[in-house]
């Protein structure tokens, strides 16, 4: 949900792709730092790595 208001405000904020994009990468790059340092969360499958 947090995502899809994301994807909303960018799009109503920014008329080009590029700022709109990294935006969302933004979010996604925060989702997935806390998916690889919570040792509370557990996954079925592998969590990406910058290194990956």
């Amino acid at each position: 949900m947090e995502y899809e208001a994301l994807k909303r405000d960018l799009a109503t904020d920014h008329d080009d792709l590029l700022a709109y994009s990294m935006g969302k990468t933004a979010f996604v790059e925060r989702l997935l730092e806390v998916a690889r340092t919570d040792d509370e969360l557990a996954f079925a499958f592998a969590v990406p790595t910058l290194e990956s």
